[in-house]
């Protein structure tokens, strides 16, 4: 499943781009066209700034079964048909 995030303003279109540095480590950033692409570009790369400056390290993912407590799981919880992920940060 590809995931993709761009906004458009006044004839400019920005958009996220994903570059693979290795089989393990792929770097984000934007891509502009348009009359007022640096300015549209800065708009779209400030959350993914944010988000690096917040989250420097890499994600921890964990399995949990479907009955697992609320109360026992910290992080975001995603629930799926048999098993509850727990994305957390160290």
């Amino acid at each position: 499943m590809a995931y993709v995030v761009a906004v458009h303003d006044r004839g400019t279109l920005a958009y996220v781009t994903r570059r693979g540095l290795d089989d393990d480590t792929a770097e984000l950033g934007v891509t502009a066209h348009g009359t007022d692409s640096r300015r549209l570009a800065d708009r779209l790369a400030e959350p993914l700034r944010l988000w690096d400056r917040q989250h420097p390290t890499q994600p921890a993912i964990t399995a949990y079964p479907v009955g697992a407590p609320d109360d026992e799981l910290t992080g975001t919880v995603i629930d799926k048909p048999h098993s509850r992920l727990v994305i957390s940060w160290p």
